[in-house]
């Protein structure tokens, strides 16, 4: 089995455990071709599933582990999935039963932020014809990738600015803007004025001088 056979086949096994109760949360472009260990597929999948999920996917040949890290506020360990094919491409299932984030004071504390963000992703996502069937709407996904960087990455990557100002032309901006201030709360009006001007990638330097301040 090549590699998007195996991914289009664990899609497959998620989608009919769950019922369709998941969403892939980012970096879609990267399906199949240039998916592997590094460049992981990150799927959010409620906490019911994950042990059937688990045993499927070891009985056809993953290999499991979570984080070991600290969670608080009800976040839970990124679960792994690996999987190396016969020509030696590796797979990475990169599980989340929720959006958790690292701590701005310390990158191994990791907190849930805010359910009405799980929510909003999985209620309002998107079906779309591609082996990974389901992705958020745009103000989803770029309010995500916004926490992604500020909290995970420290830093906005070229490839982040792209597909965050893509995103920003076919957002509600009244929707983005609920849901910033859901994840940033006094300072998502200075993050939503830096991508409305074209300086998405000064987010998280204005995140950090707000904060200090």
């Amino acid at each position: 089995m090549n590699k998007s056979e195996l991914i289009k086949q664990t899609f497959k096994i998620i989608s009919e455990i769950t019922n369709d109760n998941f969403v892939t949360i980012k970096n879609f472009d990267y399906i199949p071709d240039r998916s592997s260990i590094e460049n992981g597929i990150d799927v959010m999948i409620p906490s019911e599933y994950i042990n059937e999920i688990s045993q499927k996917l070891g009985n056809i040949g993953y290999s499991v582990r979570s984080d070991n890290l600290q969670y608080l506020y009800g976040a839970e360990p990124h679960i792994h999935f690996i999987y190396y094919t016969k020509s030696g491409e590796g797979i990475h299932f990169d599980v989340v039963t929720g959006l958790y984030y690292r701590s701005s004071n310390d990158l191994n504390l990791f907190v849930k932020i805010n359910d009405e963000l799980i929510n909003s992703m999985m209620n309002n996502k998107v079906k779309v014809d591609n082996m990974w069937m389901w992705q958020p709407p745009p103000e989803d996904e770029l309010v995500h990738l916004c926490c992604h960087t500020i909290f995970d990455k420290r830093l906005v990557k070229d490839v982040y600015v792209k597909r965050i100002d893509y995103l920003f032309e076919l957002c509600d901006v009244e929707q983005v803007r609920w849901l910033l201030e859901k994840a940033f709360f006094k300072v998502s009006d200075t993050i939503l004025k830096n991508i409305k001007n074209n300086k998405t990638a000064e987010i998280y330097e204005n995140y950090i001088s707000f904060m200090n301040y």
